[in-house]
């Protein structure tokens, strides 16, 4: 998991249990500790309750609040908005529009775990805490 007593904290949001529950096991198994939102009010809620990750694993489409919409209200709350976003979607169209909005990275759908981690790893120490 990389050095020092820093435990990456991860946020992984989807509305997909068949996603959401493998990765984060094999995440809790990396040493990562997550917790899970299963859609995006149910992420804010999480992040607005004092939970602070690294990174968010976001999911672009989902019902009622989708990424979009998550990313919108974090860059808009200066309590989360230095938090660094991870979007994964299974339409790479939207891979341009993510990095002009300041997405850190996009992963593609199907995920693979190996790319999810390194992308977590890579992006951990960039967010700025407080």
């Amino acid at each position: 998991m990389g050095s020092g007593a820093h435990a990456h904290r991860v946020l992984l949001v989807d509305d997909n249990d068949d996603l959401l529950d493998p990765a984060s096991y094999i995440l809790q198994r990396h040493g990562f500790v997550v917790a899970t939102g299963r859609g995006g009010e149910d992420a804010l809620r999480q992040l607005r309750g004092g939970f602070r990750p690294c990174v968010v694993v976001l999911d672009l489409r989902m019902p009622g609040l989708d990424g979009w919409g998550v990313w919108d209200r974090m860059r808009a709350d200066p309590a989360l908005a230095t938090i660094a976003v991870v979007l994964m979607s299974g339409d790479g169209d939207n891979l341009a529009r993510a990095r002009a909005l300041g997405i850190r990275d996009f992963l593609l759908k199907p995920l693979n775990f190996d790319a999810l981690i390194a992308a977590i790893e890579r992006h951990c120490g960039q967010s700025r805490q407080t």
